[in-house]
């Protein structure tokens, strides 16, 4: 009997203690991300900055520690080289989405798990790529290689001189 009333006892407090113990794993935005409310004022910085959004989705409120990790790589490895946006997981944020973007982010190549990410052009009519999910390292690796491919990008304005000077020849 003493037994099963110490079991007892035990019991309730791991109850009681369980919920202390869970760890949130959500994370904050950087302060030079903006949310889907703010997608106009990211797109005129965009465009008159000529540098590439990185619409990023996922879900700030996460208990996944391995989404969280991924996300935090994102900001980190692309803000020096994107204007970021991030996306909430929801359909209410998908809806809100520019047709180009939505596309990339729903396509088989963004894979099934957040984050997401899609880089488009900073006048939104190109995607430059699709950034899925990967797990640890290889997701950072791969990110990497999103950022090559901005390097090798041509801008609005050297494009519209190869545009030009196609036109004169």
């Amino acid at each position: 009997m003493k037994n099963v009333f110490c079991i007892t006892v035990v019991l309730t407090w791991l109850l009681i203690l369980f919920p202390a113990f869970q760890v949130s794993a959500g994370f904050s935005l950087p302060d030079d991300a903006y949310r889907m409310s703010e997608l106009e004022n990211a797109t005129e910085n965009a465009i008159e900055d000529d540098w590439p959004l990185a619409f990023v989705l996922s879900n700030e409120n996460t208990t996944c520690g391995l989404a969280t990790n991924a996300t935090i790589a994102v900001f980190n490895v692309l803000s020096e080289d994107c204007i970021i946006v991030y996306v909430h997981a929801s359909d209410t944020e998908m809806n809100k989405l520019p047709k180009i973007v939505y596309k990339g982010l729903t396509s088989k190549e963004s894979g099934r798990y957040v984050p997401k990410t899609v880089i488009v052009n900073a006048e939104m009519n190109r995607i430059i790529d699709v950034v899925p999910y990967n797990r640890g390292q290889a997701h950072v690796d791969r990110l990497r290689q999103a950022v090559e491919k901005l390097s090798i990008e041509p801008t609005f304005f050297e494009s519209m001189k190869y545009k030009l000077m196609s036109l004169i020849e």
